[in-house]
């Protein structure tokens, strides 16, 4: 007598994929985010000046544009095809990798080409161009990684996708890390971004070698136009992103130092003053750059901190791009609206968590990590928090748009808003006095410019889909946050209590967190079935 067979395992239903994705993905970027931060707090100690510092973060800021637009491009397009007819993935897989290598190789020769103008014109610099042309190199080797990436995002092979971010985040910062520390200065942390670059794409190849193998000719895979919206959007998101610092090398004008007897950066200081509570022979001594790279990277430094929010948000869109694309293709309008509105709400929740921990912390946590040099730019923290809020929310909008099959939507959303950046930017610059003034400046007007295309990236998704960020979430979260702040800083300081310094910073954090997590709870928007949600390993039976 035989036994029956044991029954099938059901398959995973799209919620416990969507999660299990998320909560890999997230593990990934949680692990990005260690190295990122022991990379932005260790590189402005080991190069010392803060203005070799800015020399970094502007070759950085200015080339990570032409990385991302490569990266993204190639990442959303394959995945898109992928995920839309998986019969044929490693099809898309191989045709992505040869248009998209391509471009990657073209973008690569042109920044070769083109680093002496760029660092002469560009940045009034010279001395960059070496540093633009070892970091010419990644965009090549970013397209490739992309398009590898893509592929298993697209067949929803989260862990792999995972186990590529965790290797190249280590990578990175051990050779970046290791050639300054061998004496190699500003050119070695380049050197070292494109050896972990060519490394992470070898082992992507190595990983998706069997489906390209194995994959059999298919119908032509349409990416040109496609492709060419996303670059789009992508290299103007990334100069949203990275417009401020650009602007602030480029556009603020003369020796930071000789300007400190001028009767603007006097009222500069003495507003700084009352702003910190700080005499201004401490301010004075505190701006040790004599140059914009200077001002650049105390400006950069304190936007690292911001970053911390869209970096958390970045995990949720590498899975909800695949879900979505995949909704729109099958016309399921119900999922559709579904997957938008629990995007924005999970992100609109991480954002304000993180913000809220970094906010209270404040000016005390950038002294802590940064160094003494880098007071000066502590009053920048609270608009580029928000700013770096708007902007996760916007760059989650832009990939629903994509994924949507809307590009051209996430394109316009883009343009329009770095259109006004710009245009704020460029006045903060040339009308705020140097040092404190237009460093907050420039954070207002990136908030400002963020949060306008925000709820015009809103409106269009709601005609496109009936869905987008939920109103009443929106007002919770926002009295949340207030009240958190409130809170924190209306308390007793932790130092008066008799904690060390390091401790009371991280308590501060830790008690606004739980503060605007009790918020919340009571005020309904987190449930207890959003705890078991996330608590649950396993689907639906």
């Amino acid at each position: 007598m035989t036994s029956a067979p044991a029954p099938a395992a059901a398959p995973p239903t799209e919620a416990s994929l969507a999660r299990r994705g998320f909560l890999l993905i997230t593990g990934a970027k949680v692990w990005f985010l260690v190295c990122g931060t022991f990379l932005n707090i260790g590189l402005p100690r080991l190069l010392g000046d803060p203005a070799r510092f800015g020399d970094y973060g502007v070759v950085n800021s200015f080339v990570t544009v032409v990385n991302m637009m490569m990266v993204t491009a190639a990442l959303q397009a394959v995945s898109k095809r992928v995920s839309e007819a998986p019969d044929h993935a490693g099809w898309a897989l191989r045709q992505g990798l040869w248009r998209l290598g391509l471009m990657g190789a073209i973008a690569t020769a042109a920044l070769i080409a083109l680093a002496e103008p760029i660092a002469a014109h560009a940045f009034s610099d010279p001395t960059l161009a070496p540093y633009l042309r070892v970091a010419a190199g990644v965009p090549f080797l970013y397209a490739l990684y992309g398009a590898h990436v893509g592929f298993l995002n697209g067949s929803r092979r989260f862990a792999a996708q995972a186990l590529l971010d965790m290797m190249f985040s280590t990578l990175k910062v051990a050779l970046i890390v290791g050639l300054v520390l061998a004496g190699f200065d500003v050119l070695g942390a380049f050197t070292g971004f494109v050896l972990a670059a060519a490394a992470v794409a070898v082992a992507a190849g190595l990983l998706t070698r069997p489906a390209r193998r194995a994959a059999r000719a298919g119908p032509p895979v349409a990416l040109g136009a496609f492709v060419a919206h996303v670059m789009g959007t992508s290299l103007l998101v990334n100069l949203l992103l990275q417009a401020d610092v650009l602007a602030l090398k480029g556009a603020t004008h003369g020796p930071t130092l000789a300007l400190l007897g001028t009767p603007p950066a006097q009222a500069g200081l003495a507003w700084l003053s009352t702003a910190t509570g700080l005499p201004p022979s401490a301010l004075e001594l505190s701006l040790v750059t004599e140059t914009t790279s200077g001002l650049a990277g105390l400006f950069r430094a304190t936007k690292n901190l911001a970053l911390v929010s869209y970096q958390g948000v970045v995990a949720l869109t590498f899975v909800v791009f695949p879900m979505l694309s995949r909704a729109t293709a099958a016309a399921d309008r119900a999922a559709t609206a579904r997957t938008i509105r629990q995007a924005f709400r999970t992100a609109l929740l991480l954002v304000a968590l993180v913000s809220t921990g970094i906010a209270a912390a404040g000016a005390p946590f950038a002294l802590l990590l940064f160094g003494p040099a880098y007071q000066l730019a502590s009053v920048a923290i609270d608009p580029l928090l928000a700013a770096m809020g708007c902007f996760a929310l916007l760059s989650v909008s832009t990939a629903l748009l994509t994924a949507g099959g809307h590009p051209r939507d996430a394109l316009a959303v883009s343009a329009l808003t770095l259109v006004l950046q710009l245009a704020l930017l460029l006045a903060a610059a040339q009308l705020l006095a140097p040092g404190a003034p237009v460093l907050a400046g420039a954070g207002l007007s990136t908030l400002t410019a963020v949060a306008t295309g925000l709820v015009i990236a809103a409106v269009i998704l709601l005609r496109r889909f009936g869905a987008t960020l939920p109103l009443a979430s929106l007002l919770r979260v926002a009295a949340a946050v207030a009240v958190a702040l409130a809170a924190a800083r209306l308390a007793p300081d932790a130092l008066a209590l008799g904690l060390p310094p390091v401790p009371a910073i991280f308590v501060r954090a830790f008690a606004a967190g739980l503060i605007l997590l009790g918020v919340l709870a009571l005020s309904g928007e987190i449930t207890r079935a959003d705890v078991q949600t996330v608590l649950r390993r396993r689907g639906p039976r």
